[in-house]
């Protein structure tokens, strides 16, 4: 990290005290407290008030208050509870402390399950999150995600795609609706799909300034063959290949109930369940298809 530094100025460290044992600074301590008290004397008569009296530190409790309202951490983790819907979507909960809950729908779905012709889909789909559905706007979805308070995400690797909301808890059954609309109907317009292409070709134009990137490509394209050798940044002669139709085409092969998972912690797992399963038992269901295999090859990237 670059450091600014202010020309002009001399240190003065000849008219600076220091401090180097305990008691210099224990004896530092009654003087710093009557500045303290002189300064709050002085506000208190220049507002009228009362001087005020020695503070407690933070680490001790205020005398009169009670802490009884605290809830005390739970003895154990929470519990992982899993459900499977009729059509092979699953539900995981951990109800875990705190006032936010997290909430994501995990799909089996990444640039391993791509075909030929679909390399870069996963990059583009990452995107594309959160975008225009069926039944909301982009410019909508922000809004209500913006009056709840919420934060979103959504992310792409090699074998799987994540969807991401975090609200406070009062507000999960219309995050979870949210969350649901933008991961099983999305829209993929034209336009929108375009504006997220520049990004894709800014990503690839600056490829060789991410030295790690690089790497990770280079490695799972020499030491593997077949599926994890696909690339998961979209190639510069690929791009041509993607479009809306590409993304429908992905996902309605891989956006599957069998292949999703409904994942949530700081929920009950009954409370969640309840809210899920009207939206998400209408998903497609089937067999998913095994992932595509994978065999270590080895080899030299330079």
């Amino acid at each position: 990290m670059s450091q600014r530094w202010c020309r002009g100025l001399r240190p003065l460290t000849s008219n600076l005290r220091q401090f180097h044992t305990s008691s210099s600074s224990a004896a530092a301590l009654p003087a710093l407290s009557d500045v303290q008290s002189g300064a709050s004397s002085f506000l208190s008569k220049l507002f009228g008030g009362q001087p005020s009296r020695s503070l407690v530190p933070m680490t001790e409790q205020l005398s009169g208050v009670s802490s009884s309202f605290l809830d005390s951490p739970p003895s154990d983790a929470p519990k992982t509870e899993l459900t499977t819907l009729g059509n092979g979507f699953k539900v995981a909960t951990e109800a875990t402390i705190g006032p936010t809950a997290t909430l994501g729908i995990y799909v089996d779905a990444g640039s391993v399950y791509e075909k030929p012709m679909q390399t870069g889909t996963s990059h583009l789909l990452e995107y594309m999150a959160f975008k225009t559905t069926m039944n909301r706007s982009h410019f909508r979805l922000v809004r209500e995600v913006e009056a709840m308070g919420g934060n979103v995400m959504a992310s792409a690797s090699r074998e799987q795609i994540a969807y991401n909301i975090d609200v406070v808890k009062t507000n999960v059954p219309e995050a979870l609706e949210v969350l649901a609309d933008a991961v099983l109907n999305p829209r993929f317009t034209t336009w929108e799909v375009a504006e997220q292409m520049h990004k894709i070709e800014q990503d690839i134009k600056s490829l060789k300034e991410n030295p790690q990137t690089v790497l990770l490509e280079g490695l799972h394209s020499v030491a593997f063959t077949e599926a994890l050798a696909r690339p998961l940044i979209c190639p510069e002669g690929g791009i041509h290949n993607l479009s809306a139709d590409s993304l429908h085409e992905f996902v309605s092969t891989n956006f599957i109930a069998p292949k999703m998972v409904l994942a949530g912690a700081g929920v009950e797992h009954k409370a969640l369940l309840s809210l899920a399963e009207p939206m998400l038992s209408t998903v497609e269901g089937g067999s998913a298809s095994p992932q595509p295999e994978s065999k270590y090859a080895g080899g030299d990237f330079r």
